[in-house]
């Protein structure tokens, strides 16, 4: 059972454009490479591998979406039999960022759906623009694996974008994830660590560095969040890209969100 970190008092940092504060935040545990430091939020028996992180915490092996004429899979297998929930948000129009819009779901699922790409939720139908899937599984203990694939719809078609959301993890970046797949005025950045370590983030267009947060060390089992002030910045496909370092290695890993 999860337990929430007790919450921290906010510190604000303003560099290059970004401003961090630490939080509390919770997520399930999973299988990453490289050194696993066991979560406060884990389950009772300590995880001292990557192999053992998975075999008792991970629900999903691979989520997936394979578009086609007429719609799109969601396909999926598990390392649990347990059913799985799939919901599909619509977060952007071409023009516009919204509230994350069900649209549709899908629940007690055991094998690949097949979306038609129709409002099922709601009375708005789906529109071009910007979505995801959302796969939940919640194995015999009530621990949730939660994985996303975003997706964008075009002329009626669909296919997968760059990801926004990194999965809860029992390795050193334990949690990294955009506020939304598309942005406009702001883009909120969170991230956490299992270990203390120096973090670098860079915001990236194009290949080119737009806005970088220099080199900081943060500590272990508090949320770091950020924002990118994007009132000034041009249209197009932004990269945010964590580069952690500590005594165990070091880890780069990036997500992506579309500034409308």
């Amino acid at each position: 059972m999860k337990r929430a970190l007790p919450l921290v008092a906010a510190v604000a940092v303003l560099a290059g454009g970004i401003a961090l504060r630490p939080g509390a935040e919770t997520g399930a545990c999973a299988a990453e490479g490289g050194a696993v430091v066991p979560r406060s939020d884990c389950a009772a028996t300590a995880a001292t591998s990557p192999q053992s992180c998975a075999a008792t915490t991970e629900g999903f092996r691979t989520v997936r979406a394979r578009p086609g004429r007429g719609g799109v899979d969601l396909a999926f297998s598990r390392r649990v039999r347990r059913p799985v929930q799939i919901d599909v948000f619509q977060v952007a129009t071409t023009r516009t960022v919204l509230r994350e819009r069900l649209v549709a779901r899908f629940t007690n699922r055991t094998e690949t759906v097949r979306w038609n790409g129709r409002a099922q939720r709601g009375r708005k139908a789906v529109r071009d623009g910007l979505l995801f899937a959302r796969f939940r599984l919640k194995d015999e203990r009530g621990r949730t694996d939660e994985r996303r694939v975003t997706l964008r719809r075009l002329e009626g078609r669909f296919s997968v974008r760059p990801d926004f959301y990194r999965r809860a993890s029992c390795g050193s970046l334990t949690a990294f994830k955009l506020e939304r797949a598309a942005f406009t005025r702001s883009l909120g950045i969170a991230y956490r660590l299992a270990r203390a370590g120096t973090v670098t983030v860079e915001i990236r267009r194009g290949g080119r560095v737009v806005r970088r947060l220099r080199a900081t060390r943060r500590a272990a089992l508090r949320t770091y969040r950020a924002r990118f002030d994007a009132s000034r910045a041009r249209r197009g496909l932004y990269e945010v890209r964590l580069v952690y370092t500590s005594d165990q290695g070091s880890l780069t890993s990036s997500l992506y969100a579309q500034r409308l």
